[in-house]
């Protein structure tokens, strides 16, 4: 599932955005930087569809930065490209991990799945909900170039289209702050993506994996729950995932064991140090 670069992205895809209180504020700061360590545990399966899922619990870095050109916060990673009032154009990444075949017993005697980076243009739309006690509903229409990894080499594969749509909400009371958002997902992709993920090759087919090759389309949809606690220089998060593959263009694919999954995680930090500047 797309939940960035997993540890990096758990370490800033479930903190609030807050105020720190080590060093003196500089008097006009543009830029933020904050440094913690913390603990988080995630479930989530190998990719949509998938037998096999993943769970660790391990250490991980805390790390936000706030630029004028530059975010990595709770809403991932995102590069500013155009702002106005209430439309932005930025660039939207997203990541996966790699899977081993050996584990996954459908997967048993075909290539690995190597890591996949997602990167390109989102197009966002904040509405005029947005109001003063921290609702806000936005819109989102990213393009994403696909590229895996295979050892050194890179492969293109294909593109992706994920439009959502989320409603937020941000309380602030002295050094408390919480963070809820609810997000609605739809996945799109061209064949060559799904082909990776969801193909069989004839010399891989077996009497219980017939070969098939994925063709463009919908790749289901997603409803993500998230939330973010701040106080002082503590900092909690949790997220929850459900993925629905109902309708998905390559359902047929023998790789394809389960259509409705949940993922979940959470995430403890303590920031010890921020920069503004």
């Amino acid at each position: 599932m797309r939940i960035g670069m997993l540890i990096a992205v758990t370490a800033v895809g479930l903190m609030p955005y807050a105020q720190a209180d080590n060093p003196p504020p500089a008097a006009n700061p543009i830029s933020r930087v904050e440094l913690g360590i913390g603990i988080a545990g995630a479930h989530f399966a190998d990719y949509p569809g998938a037998a096999r899922y993943w769970n660790f619990l391990l250490p991980i870095p805390f790390i936000t930065v706030h630029t004028p050109r530059l975010d990595a916060d709770r809403e991932g990673v995102t590069g500013k490209l155009l702002r106005a009032e209430h439309w932005a154009v930025d660039v939207d990444f997203s990541a996966s991990l790699p899977v081993n075949s050996s584990r996954d017993a459908p997967r048993s005697g075909m290539p690995n799945l190597g890591w996949i980076g997602e990167a390109g243009p989102v197009l966002k739309y904040r509405t005029p909900l947005a109001t003063d006690n921290g609702l806000k509903l936005e819109v989102g229409l990213p393009l994403r170039a696909a590229i895996s990894t295979d050892g050194w080499k890179l492969h293109h594969r294909g593109w992706v289209v994920e439009p959502w749509v989320e409603l937020s909400r941000e309380w602030r009371s002295g050094e408390r702050d919480f963070h809820a958002d609810v997000t609605l997902s739809a996945l799109y992709a061209s064949s060559d993506y799904f082909n990776y993920l969801y193909g069989v090759a004839p010399q891989y087919a077996t009497l219980t994996r017939p070969a098939y090759f994925a063709g463009s389309g919908r790749g289901g949809y997603r409803v993500s729950l998230g939330f973010g606690w701040r106080q002082g220089d503590m900092v909690y998060g949790a997220f929850y995932r459900y993925i629905n593959l109902g309708g998905a263009s390559f359902n047929a694919s023998p790789l394809v064991v389960q259509r409705h999954q949940n993922a979940f995680g959470f995430m403890v930090a303590w920031v010890f140090r921020t920069f503004e500047y």
